[in-house]
């Protein structure tokens, strides 16, 4: 995935003490539905591919529409290969992701080598590109 795909707003579709979603909704609970851009500003809207709903009615009922984190629900595939730490965004590494019940996000991820694998902490993170990796690497191979 790229990485505007990856953050690409997405909802999902909730209900206070597992109600229906709302009387007539085109939704099921649990269905995540994402952003569509179209080619009005004031017709955008979150689909699920089928069914739409306008953008001013998923923000203005957060009890029905719960805002999902980038990273979740996502396939290991789906995982960007680059990111950067955001309290020093110089750096940028590569790599590897594993799902991991037992973390705190669910993920864990090994940076660059020697494989070390932690617990992701997605506060703490950007996704980066490979573009973005390529400099950083020539900028710390031509200070070596």
């Amino acid at each position: 995935m790229t990485t505007s795909e990856l953050l690409q707003p997405r909802y999902l579709c909730a209900a206070p003490d597992g109600a229906e979603h709302y009387p007539n909704s085109p939704f099921e609970v649990g269905e995540i539905i994402i952003l569509v851009d179209t080619i009005h500003p004031t017709y955008d809207h979150y689909s699920n591919g089928v069914e739409g709903v306008s953008v001013d009615d998923v923000l203005k009922h957060p009890h029905l529409f719960k805002a999902l984190p980038w990273y979740h629900g996502r396939a290991v595939e789906d995982m960007p290969e680059y990111i950067r730490p955001k309290d020093d965004n110089s750096k940028v590494h590569k790599v590897k992701w594993e799902k991991d019940d037992l973390s705190n996000s669910g993920w864990c991820l090994s940076v660059d080598e020697p494989e070390f694998w932690i617990d992701a902490c997605f506060d703490n993170i950007d996704i980066a590109t490979l573009s973005d990796y390529e400099a950083y690497k020539n900028q710390t191979d031509g200070t070596k």
